[in-house]
Order: structure tokens, then C-alpha cells, then sequence
């Protein structure tokens, strides 16, 4: 009885196959891997920019639009240009 009841434990109705999934997953990381080294290997390089629109409106009549406008075109942060 103690046999069977040994089976049963190893038995596992949703088992995990972490031996496949590890190995998988390292495939899946090696061809990442190549894929960049490739993309370097030619040398074409992407630089990513984005488009920052500030919407910037006066909370009164007497505000000195020109003042407003050198303080925002004044703000300044790693990444703008």
C-alpha cells in the first residue's frame, strides 16, 4: 500500500514541467541574444524621441505672455532638446 500510495504523491494533475520551461525560456533568451547582436553588428542604431506639447494658457488678462513664454521655453531636463 505504501508503493501506491508513493505513486500517487508524485503524480501532479497540473504538473509543472520547470526543466522544459528552463530550458525554453534560455532558448528564448540566446535567440534575443543574436537578434541584438545582429541589429549592432550593422551599425544602424535607432534613437528614440518623443513630442512633448505643453499647453500653457493665462489665468488672467494682465498675465505677461512674453514673461510665461520665457519661463516654460526656460524649463530644462536631462533628454529635452
Amino acid at each position: 500500500a505504501d508503493n501506491a500510495e508513493d505513486e500517487d504523491d508524485d503524480f501532479e494533475l497540473f504538473g509543472s514541467d520547470d526543466e522544459d520551461d528552463a530550458e525554453h525560456l534560455a532558448e528564448i533568451e540566446r535567440r534575443a541574444q543574436e537578434q541584438l547582436a545582429a541589429k549592432a553588428a550593422k551599425g544602424k542604431v535607432a534613437i528614440a524621441k518623443s513630442s512633448i506639447v505643453f499647453d500653457v494658457k493665462p489665468w488672467e488678462m494682465d498675465t505677461d505672455l512674453d514673461a510665461m513664454e520665457k519661463s516654460v521655453r526656460g524649463i530644462t531636463m536631462e533628454g529635452l532638446v
